[in-house]
């Protein structure tokens, strides 16, 4: 005997409903990813992290004097770190963790880091207490991809 079903989940904040038709010989097992809880700023240890943009840029791009070519296109995500202390902290502390980000795009599949660009006046020099300095953070992605959400030390960045 087949029978007509109605799906209801959740996603994001959005109801979605979903006619599902099986039978008595087949059971129904559905799996739905979640995407987790995001934010715009988020706090790690010492530092406040702050996603500003997240973009595709082509095959090619050029940041201070430095040409980068992609097996794919460039996808980068422009990101603002803040030193929340009252003490100066090395400027290895302040992008460390930038390395190990994934760009989490719509499909679930996530890309790791290819490349961390910062200012390069103020490279090697450590942070003022408060001071902020902004990163972009190049990941080598297939064409058309979009972003879900950037994970970074178990938070997540998004929009």
């Amino acid at each position: 005997m087949i029978q007509k079903y109605w799906l209801t989940a959740i996603l994001v904040g959005t109801t979605l409903s979903i006619p599902v038709i099986a039978s008595s010989q087949h059971s129904l097992s559905l799996t739905l990813a979640q995407r987790p809880t995001v934010s715009r700023t988020v706090q790690n240890g010492d530092w406040q992290i702050t996603l500003t943009n997240a973009k595709s840029l082509g095959r090619k791009v050029n940041y201070g004097g430095i040409s980068y070519e992609a097996v794919g296109i460039w996808t980068t995500t422009t990101v603002t770190v803040r030193n929340t202390t009252s003490q100066r902290q090395s400027e290895e502390s302040g992008r460390a963790f930038l390395y190990g980000a994934q760009f989490v795009d719509t499909q679930g599949n996530s890309h790791g880091v290819e490349h961390v660009v910062g200012d390069s006046r103020v490279s090697g020099k450590p942070y003022s207490s408060g001071e902020s300095r902004t990163y972009t953070i190049m990941f080598d992605t297939p064409n058309r991809v979009q972003m879900s959400y950037l994970g970074l030390s178990g938070s997540y960045l998004g929009f």
